[in-house]
């Protein structure tokens, strides 16, 4: 009796309350105050977004998958990132290694990075290789990183103990999912699942699904 009278006392004063107004002006877009511009660089389309309160520079270039021809080389995506990224390159003919590419963009830029990105809302799935430095010129110096990891990465023979590490690394990484907290991981089957209804196995499985990535490295590393 006394829980139901302390119930009906709440009710009584939430209705009371007079509930706020809808804002006169809602937003309308994902950043209704974002300052961008769309252009063209070539044929291809582009966007540059200004914030006043940024210091540094990113630039980043987006790759749809549809240029992977073949079922065959499905298996190359789960690692791709990380062998563009983190296998060493080669510049003007000389090989630099891992460690040592490491240590110079520590020292010459703010951020490299490769790295899959996915969206449920556009169904688009693209590679995406981005770039940051403080300033014009540590910015060119972060696009010309992007451009090596892009075209000269050491997929050399004699460099083959660094990408087997490189996919061991995955492979280890993968393998600990489903040993950390359940909802970091429980919807991924169920999406991955799902994206087959919307997308193609390429674009979506072989880059988003830590259990087909799983799979996909096991072949890579044996290979």
């Amino acid at each position: 009796k006394d829980y139901d009278a302390e119930t009906a006392e709440l009710e009584t004063t939430a209705k009371s309350v007079e509930l706020p107004p809808l804002v006169a002006t809602p937003p309308m877009t994902l950043d209704d105050g974002l300052q961008y511009v769309q252009t063209k660089i070539g044929s291809v389309p582009g966007l540059v977004a200004t914030f006043d309160s940024m210091a540094s520079a990113r630039v980043q270039l987006v790759f749809g998958l549809g240029a992977v021809a073949s079922p065959d080389d499905d298996v190359w995506l789960a690692a791709l990132p990380s062998l563009l990224s983190d296998a060493g390159v080669i510049e003007n003919g000389r090989p630099i290694a891992a460690d040592e590419m490491k240590d110079r963009l520590r020292k010459e830029i703010l951020e490299l990075s490769v790295y899959y990105t996915a969206s449920d809302r556009t169904g688009r799935v693209e590679l995406v290789v981005a770039g940051a430095g403080n300033g014009g010129a540590e910015t060119k110096t972060a696009i010309g990183w992007m451009r090596r990891v892009m075209t000269a990465p050491d997929w050399r023979v004699d460099n083959l103990p660094r990408l087997r590490d490189l996919i061991d690394q995955e492979l280890t990484s993968v393998r600990q999912r489903m040993l950390g907290a359940e909802e970091s991981w429980v919807d991924d089957p169920r999406d991955a699942w799902w994206q087959q209804q919307r997308r193609s196995p390429l674009e979506y499985l072989h880059t988003s699904s830590f259990l087909t990535q799983a799979h996909d490295l096991h072949r890579l590393r044996w290979m």
